[in-house]
């Protein structure tokens, strides 16, 4: 065991800086969106899949990469996720066509499974009890984080005369340097056994787990979902211009980071119950009051959308903080932290449509919107029934420092 569980935080901040960098691929092409399509001569519209394709292979593929992992162990495939993301930044650098381009986005989301599933692995394998629950909720912070990293950087380059390659090119310098970061502080402590996806069973058959995905899946539904949509919203009812409706969207992102440094530095997380419903109710209600444009101010909105994105900003912290109640052995860390994953991305692809729906819904988007919002909120309170379940894991007196 570790007597000194913060002198483990140098390495899990480098595989969360990890995470940021694996998030950063998927908004990285938004502000850049007019740039490629002119560079391909083809409509704005028909490179959608080019921002979502990194996200549909989460969403496909992260549960099998979680086998993987438990076979191969996290850090063979942190480092592997590293590689293949560079080389898919290459690769879109020099695509020629936009089959080229998808192509390498794809390879782009393979690297961004590898990461995310190993980074979620890795935390799972070297914490355990009350170190567990905060590093768990650091590490849902890294999606806002990455989110307005990218949005920071990748916007100044839609410039004309800029180059909208430095975006892939800045991307793949930047995940090397962290990836040499990472290698340099995560160490191998301890051997374990990693031949069988021996826990997937444990996984596939644990109802804390699916209660666990279900919130999580919700979260991510309910936070892409009204982010996808609150520029073309608030263009509509108040008109907000599109330059000025994006610098609400990286405050909100702010925002919804600071709810996970909440979550990580204060005493929150240890009421999570309550915090969880609380936080789930406060977003929920804001995002209903958001999406029925129910303030005459542009004002009143964006300090709701504040609150909305802060508040499920702890929520989803809190929600990753509930692994440790789902992990009934350390050979079932790469499945947990695969189908957790690989939920949370389901919810991000069904977001965007679901609230586009309800955009146009027009006279009858009262009645569907709130039930929407009702729905949501159980569904991410669902973890809060799995308290019963002891601080620590079985596992706890022999957690697997690190997998080779």
């Amino acid at each position: 065991m570790t007597k000194d569980p913060d002198a483990s935080w140098l390495p899990i901040i480098a595989v969360f800086l990890l995470g940021c960098s694996a998030t950063a691929l998927v908004p990285q092409t938004v502000p850049i969106l007019g740039k490629l399509a002119t560079e391909f001569g083809v409509a704005r519209d028909a490179l959608g899949w080019v921002v979502s394709l990194p996200s549909l292979a989460c969403a496909l593929g992260a549960f099998a990469f979680g086998l993987v992992i438990d076979r191969m162990g996290d850090r063979v495939v942190l480092y592997a996720g590293v590689v293949v993301v560079a080389a898919g930044d290459f690769l879109v650098t020099h695509a020629t066509s936009v089959p080229l381009l998808m192509s390498a986005r794809i390879i782009q989301g393979l690297g961004y499974i590898a990461l995310t599933v190993a980074g979620a692995t890795f935390v799972l394998r070297t914490t355990e009890g009350e170190h567990r629950r905060k590093a768990m909720a650091l590490w849902a912070a890294h999606t806002p984080a990455g989110f307005a990293a990218a949005i920071l950087f990748v916007t100044p380059l839609a410039r004309p005369d800029a180059d909208w390659r430095w975006a892939f090119w800045g991307h793949a310098m930047i995940v090397l340097v962290v990836g040499l970061l990472a290698w340099s502080v995560v160490r191998s402590r301890a051997g374990g056994s990693f031949g069988r996806s021996i826990g997937m069973k444990d996984v596939l058959t644990n109802v804390r787990v699916y209660r666990i995905g279900l919130a999580s899946l919700s979260s991510a539904l309910l936070q892409t979902g009204l982010m996808t949509v609150i520029v073309s919203h608030l263009g509509r009812h108040y008109g907000t211009k599109p330059t000025e409706a994006a610098l609400y969207v990286l405050i909100a992102m702010a925002a919804n980071l600071s709810g996970a440094i909440i979550v990580v530095m204060t005493p929150v997380r240890k009421a999570p119950s309550v915090t969880l419903l609380g936080s789930a109710g406060i977003a929920a209600a804001a995002g209903l009051l958001i999406m029925l444009a129910a303030f005459h101010e542009i004002g009143a909105t964006v300090v709701t959308l504040i609150a909305f994105a802060g508040f499920l900003g702890i929520a989803n912290s809190l929600i990753w903080s509930f692994m440790g109640h789902g992990l009934l052995s350390p050979q079932a860390s790469g499945a947990l932290g695969g189908f957790i994953t690989q939920t949370t991305f389901i919810g991000v692809l069904v977001g965007p449509p679901i609230f586009f729906a309800l955009s146009g819904a027009g006279h009858g988007s009262y009645t569907l919107a709130t039930m929407v919002a009702l729905l949501l909120l159980m569904a991410i309170a669902a973890p809060i029934f799995n308290r019963r379940i002891p601080r620590t894991t079985p596992d706890a007196g022999h957690s697997v420092r690190s997998a080779a």
